[in-house]
């Protein structure tokens, strides 16, 4: 997936000081996010959509690349400023020239990935935005599926729940952030879900 430069350019340097300025982070997603930035050597420039995606260049040097202009569909996470990148086939739907085609599993459970709290999404929130591409640089951001089985007592319903996280995260990083937020889901009318890491599969949806 190529990088996604915002019109609205920002740049700052990966450090401890800088890196933390301006946002709130409360998940151990964030936690991680600014742990890897504050440890690189790299200067990150061109960042789109909060932290979604970076383009590293060489420390005192600018990388020149062509700039295109790109269509791409996104949403809003309910709970924070994270705009999430659809991705362009994928079990959510595809996208079909200027408009995006979602599927049948809409409305979508979002587990934000600075706040641990699942929002429920609906596809008249996804929106077509005409971005600045910046590239060829891969983005660092992926949009995670994860199949969860309700563990209370013998129900065994299925459930879907998406977050957005780092592309090199492994499966196991992503059910263990789940298990971890623990976050209040209803199953049915009678019980909330219960969460099991045996009962859990994690699937990256790449762009």
């Amino acid at each position: 997936m190529s990088c996604l430069a915002d019109p609205c350019f920002m740049s700052f340097a990966a450090s401890p000081q800088s890196s933390s300025a301006g946002y709130i982070i409360t998940s151990a997603f964030g936690a991680r996010m600014i742990a890897r930035m504050a440890s690189s050597k790299l200067v990150y420039s061109g960042v789109p959509f909060g932290l979604d995606f970076m383009r590293p260049s060489y420390t005192g040097k600018s990388m020149h690349f062509p700039i295109t202009a790109r269509h791409l569909y996104r949403f809003s996470c309910p709970r924070c400023p994270e705009d999430i990148a659809l991705p362009r086939r994928s079990p959510l739907g595809i996208y079909a020239g200027l408009q995006y085609q979602p599927s049948g599993v809409w409305p979508i459970k979002l587990l934000c990935s600075r706040y641990a709290r699942v929002s429920v999404v609906q596809a008249d929130l996804i929106r077509l935005d005409t971005i600045v591409v910046q590239g060829p640089v891969s983005g660092d951001m992926a949009l995670w599926q994860i199949e969860c089985e309700c563990a209370h007592k013998s129900c065994g319903m299925s459930h879907a729940i998406y977050t957005n996280s780092f592309v090199d995260e492994s499966p196991n990083d992503i059910t263990r952030f789940l298990f971890d937020a623990y976050p209040s889901v209803a199953c049915t009318w009678e019980h909330q879900m219960e969460f099991s890491r045996e009962k859990m599969k994690a699937e990256r949806l790449d762009f």
